[in-house]
C-alpha cells in the first residue's frame, strides 16, 4: 500500500465524520443562558447557548472545544467533551 492510497482512505474517513448542511446530528448543550440551580443550591447562567456534537457513541465529531463547559458533563459520562474543554465551571 502507497502513501497515496492510504492518504486517500484516512481523507475519505474524515470526510465521513463531516457534517452537511441539513444533516440532522446529535448534541450535547454544554452552556445555556438560562439560569439553572444545582443540587447545593448555587445558580449558574452562562453569557451564551452552546452545543457539541456528538455521534452515536456519545463521541464528539470535532477536536477543539473553545471555552468553558458546565461540569454536569462529568456526571453525565461526557467524559471526552470535558477533557477537551479548557475549563468545566
Amino acid at each position: 500500500m502507497d502513501s497515496s492510497s492510504s492518504s486517500a482512505s484516512s481523507s475519505a474517513a474524515q470526510a465521513s465524520n463531516r457534517v452537511k448542511r441539513r444533516d440532522i446530528c446529535r448534541a450535547v448543550v454544554v452552556r445555556q443562558r438560562a439560569p439553572f440551580r444545582r443540587p447545593d443550591g448555587s445558580v449558574v447562567r452562562f453569557d451564551d447557548n452552546a452545543c457539541v456534537l456528538i455521534n452515536k457513541n456519545g463521541e464528539p465529531l470535532g477536536t477543539r472545544i473553545s471555552s468553558v463547559v458546565a461540569k454536569e458533563l462529568r456526571d453525565l459520562n461526557y467524559n471526552k467533551i470535558v477533557s477537551l474543554a479548557p475549563k468545566t465551571f
